[in-house]
């Protein structure tokens, strides 16, 4: 996981419960906009997820969230240590296909900050997970192409606008949203790009462009208009490696001279 994903300090998992120590990571220095940091809530997420492939680690299924059944917010302080109970429901233990789970976040006090009741994981077919994945990609616009072809094709200051243009579009098809609505300033992970989304958003980026993102790039607070510098950066640097390449060989090129050409004169 990403940087900001660390939250998790210390975990001690029990039958059918477990108990975590949360910390801010150091990467967070915006915890105070917000009433619980996103990443936050995730931490709590992850040990269950965990506990689900550590109960069924001979099963070939992936556990995918599902839904939760309620949500309430006491509040808290941003940058305190905070505690993580979760307790599996009763009737739903290993071996069953989904896990429903209750969780009470709370400070070292005691006093409760959040209450997560009905979170649901289930088992998916790790093939079927793969499958929606490859499909959710739909057959490129007319508008698509153009953009690309307009971005392969730009000086570099002017790349970067169209790249902002061409990834606005991509979130906003994924995420089922209006262009008008993507923000390029607002970290994705905000706007709801979950890990299937982010997956299939870098895959589309890798294709069409040819250049490479680490999927955890996706995991931290990133925009589109950082992701559009930083490829913009690296479409600059392949341009320059083809550009080097069709001089050495242009060198070579010259440089071949064959017994042919030469006149033997005397001096």
């Amino acid at each position: 996981l990403g940087e900001y994903f660390r939250w998790i300090e210390t975990a001690w998992v029990g039958n059918q419960e477990f108990l975590i120590c949360l910390k801010q990571p150091t990467f967070v220095r915006d915890a105070d906009s917000y009433p619980l940091y996103p990443s936050l809530i995730d931490a709590c997420f992850q040990l269950i997820i965990a506990d689900a492939i550590t109960h069924s680690a001979t099963d070939t299924k992936t556990w995918l969230p599902l839904q939760i059944e309620r949500f309430s917010y006491m509040g808290h302080s941003p940058g305190e240590t905070l505690w993580c109970h979760g307790q599996l429901r009763p009737n739903q233990g290993e071996g069953a296909d989904r896990q429903i789970w209750d969780l009470l976040l709370f400070n070292v006090e005691g006093q409760g900050m959040a209450r997560i009741e009905g979170f649901e994981v289930r088992q998916a077919n790790p093939e079927v997970v793969l499958r929606t994945i490859t499909t959710i990609e739909s057959a490129p616009t007319a508008k698509d192409d153009q953009i690309l072809a307009q971005i392969k094709v730009a000086l570099e200051a002017e790349r970067e606008q169209l790249l902002r243009t061409y990834l606005q579009e991509q979130v906003a098809h994924l995420l089922g949203m209006k262009t008008s609505e993507i923000d390029v300033q607002q970290h994705l992970n905000y706007m709801g790009l979950d890990s299937l989304v982010a997956v299939n958003l870098r895959n589309r980026i890798q294709t069409k462009l040819s250049v490479y993102i680490p999927i955890t790039k996706f995991m931290e607070e990133l925009t589109i208009a950082a992701l559009s510098t930083e490829l913009n950066q690296q479409l600059t640097q392949l341009e320059q490696k083809h550009t080097s390449g069709l001089d050495n060989n242009q060198q070579l090129q010259s440089g071949n001279v064959n017994d042919s050409d030469w006149i033997e004169v005397d001096l």
